[in-house]
């Protein structure tokens, strides 16, 4: 693990596929960082409850969650966080769970804290690291584990060096990294919950101490009804995506509820970028770089038949609206060199989602939407299209208790050259 002697390096996910190994240091170092991805998984719990920012998890309450040791050895490599992003940082996560052995207990878990260098933790050291992957926001992932909770961090970094020999695809390490860990027992004499501190793996502390100080619940009934019976010593955050949610939405009857922020606005996005029928299609956005050799001409988008358009999609960032103009070199299939430069600010200068719901459909729960934007060369032409997952009030597939959201593709620009 790095220390803050020995500072953090920054995820990225953009592969270079032209090699690597020559290019700059990274620049900013220690890498830091300003915005994050969430996420909470709950193994031997009942009712794991998590709330953290705009995010939340509910888990019914007389279900035991399956055991991580049931999982094998993809546990905890499997530990991921989509839900963001999140500007560093939400108020402490609330958490209220039963362990296995049926023990109500709660936490609240302060991110603010265990991060409160905004270090980004990695493996690497600084000449490692690769100044062209830039900075992406890493993952948080909060794990309540029977009586133990887990913070950890994931961040996509890039590397000058190819991480499996021969690969062109990994140039980068995404190391699952633990910052914080505690365990929670009831003190019978007292009736309280006793939290017992780790280490992370530099010796420091792993966690905030709240061993003399009663949460905060002003603004919390159910945190209040709870505390009158305990009290806590830990502090942790967590919060589950609605979408995502175990719980059912299929029982939830439509809202009469709207969205209170209409339009939907975003302040940052994912991207990506597909070439069909061109040669050497090079793409630069901001930190993203992409290299295609220039003897080879990509298949055709006919030749995938009906999943085109809708294979089409996003997975860089989030990158904050909006870096300078694209810049886009490739040679069409009959050879002819273009250039194009394409201006995201200027075609979502409103900063409007775009999707194909009226507000009455929309969930009031939703926020915080990071569209995905893709920018695709097919032969001559540049398309631009958005992907945005939006929340809805009713099933997209009635019965479907997961397909309660829309995530169309949409075309915001096209132009030939």
């Amino acid at each position: 693990m790095t220390h803050p002697t020995d500072p953090p390096a920054s995820p990225a996910r953009v592969s270079p596929a032209s090699g690597g190994g020559h290019d700059a240091d990274a620049a900013e170092w220690p890498l830091r960082f300003f915005w994050h991805k969430f996420d909470a998984s709950c193994y031997s719990t009942y009712g794991c409850k998590v709330k953290y920012g705009n995010y939340r998890r509910i888990d019914n309450d007389d279900e035991l969650k399956l055991s991580s040791a049931s999982i094998g050895d993809k546990y905890p490599k499997n530990l991921s966080a989509g839900w963001g992003p999140i500007q560093n940082f939400p108020p402490p996560a609330l958490v209220t769970w039963r362990s296995k052995d049926g023990t109500p207990l709660h936490a609240e878990i302060d991110m603010a804290e265990i991060f409160k260098d905004q270090f980004v933790l990695h493996n690497l050291k600084r000449e490692e690291t690769s100044v062209k992957g830039g900075v992406s926001d890493p993952q948080i992932i909060l794990e309540v584990n029977d009586r133990t909770i887990n913070v950890y961090m994931r961040a996509f970094v890039s590397t000058k060096e190819a991480q499996i020999p021969g690969n062109k695809y990994s140039f980068s390490r995404n190391d699952l990294i633990k910052a914080f860990s505690r365990t929670y027992q009831r003190q019978h004499h007292q009736g309280t919950i006793m939290g017992s501190m780790n280490k992370r793996p530099d010796g420091a502390d792993a966690g905030c101490d709240t061993e003399h100080r009663q949460p905060p619940i002003r603004g919390r009934p159910w945190a209040a009804a709870l505390f009158t019976s305990l009290a806590l010593i830990g502090c942790q955050n967590a919060m589950t995506n609605p979408a995502n949610s175990s719980a059912s939405s299929e029982s939830a009857s439509p809202s009469s509820e709207v969205v209170a922020d209409w339009p939907l606005r975003f302040t940052a996005h994912w991207f990506g970028t597909s070439c069909y029928s061109a040669y050497g299609c090079n793409i630069k956005y901001g930190h993203y770089w992409r290299e295609e050799p220039d003897g080879e001409l990509k298949l055709s988008s006919a030749s995938i038949g009906d999943k085109y358009p809708n294979n089409l999609g996003a997975s860089y960032g989030p990158i904050r609206n909006f870096p300078p103009p694209a810049v886009v070199t490739w040679r069409s299939k009959d050879g002819t060199p273009l250039r194009a430069e394409i201006d995201m600010a200027e075609i979502f200068k409103d900063q409007l989602v775009l999707h194909n719901l009226v507000r009455e459909e929309v969930s009031p729960n939703t926020s915080s939407i990071t569209p995905g934007i893709i920018l695709e060369v097919n032969d001559r032409t540049i398309n631009v299209y958005m992907r945005a997952f939006v929340s809805t009030k009713e099933a997209q597939i009635p019965g479907n208790k997961y397909s309660f959201s829309r995530s169309d593709l949409i075309k915001a620009f096209s132009r030939t050259y």
